[in-house]
C-alpha cells in the first residue's frame, strides 16, 4: 500500500494536529501506524509515539519557545507488508503572552500610569489602545517593542468614566 497525506502542517500551541492519511491506491485493509522520529530538545508536549491509525494529538510549547517542530513518520501496512513511509512535519507555534504590569490604581484627572509591554511567543510589537484621551500616550499611540514603558495621561472624559481599560494587541497573526 502507499500512503498520502495531508503534509506539513503548522498550528498554534494547545491546538491538534490535523494529519488526514489516504490510501490513494485503495488497497483494501490498510492501516498505519506512526512515530514520533524528531522533537528536537523536547520542547513540543503531548506528541507521544507509537500511535495507530489518525494523528490527532494536542500539542503544546512554552510560550518562553520560539516556534518548535515534531515530525511523525507515518506507515501504511496490510497483511504485514509495509508499504514506503512518509514523514510530516508539524510546525507549533507558542501563545504570546502579554502581562500588563499595572494594578488597579486610583487617578485624578491629569495623573498619569505607566504601561509596560512584556511580550512572549511570536510577538515582536503591540500597540496600546484605551482610554478617552487620544494624545496621552506618551509615545503618540505607536508601536512599543518588549519591555518598552510609556505612559499615558488621563483626563476629565476617563474620570468621568468610572474606569478605564487598555489593551495591548500585538503583531502575532496566530491570535
Amino acid at each position: 500500500p502507499i500512503i498520502a497525506t495531508t503534509g506539513d502542517d503548522t498550528i498554534c500551541s494547545g491546538e491538534s494536529t490535523n494529519i488526514v492519511l489516504s490510501n490513494p491506491n485503495n488497497v483494501i485493509g490498510t492501516a498505519y501506524s506512526w512515530t514520533v522520529i524528531n522533537n528536537v530538545n523536547n520542547v513540543i508536549f503531548g506528541a507521544i509515539d507509537n500511535g495507530v491509525g489518525k494523528v490527532k494529538q494536542f500539542l503544546s510549547i512554552d510560550p518562553n519557545n520560539g516556534p518548535g517542530s515534531v515530525t511523525y513518520r507515518i506507515v501504511p501496512e496490510v497483511n504485514g507488508c509495509s508499504g514506503p513511509f512518509e514523514d510530516v512535519t508539524v510546525t507549533v507555534n507558542p501563545l504570546p503572552v502579554v502581562n500588563a504590569l499595572a494594578v488597579d490604581t486610583e487617578i485624578c484627572e491629569d495623573d498619569e500610569i505607566r504601561l509596560v509591554a512584556s511580550l512572549s511567543g511570536a510577538a515582536s510589537f503591540g500597540t496600546w489602545t484605551g482610554g478617552n484621551n487620544p494624545t496621552g500616550y506618551s509615545n503618540g499611540g505607536a508601536s512599543v517593542v518588549n519591555a518598552e514603558t510609556i505612559t499615558y495621561d488621563f483626563n476629565q472624559v476617563d474620570i468621568k468614566a468610572g474606569f478605564v481599560t487598555f489593551t495591548l494587541t500585538t503583531d502575532d497573526s496566530d491570535l
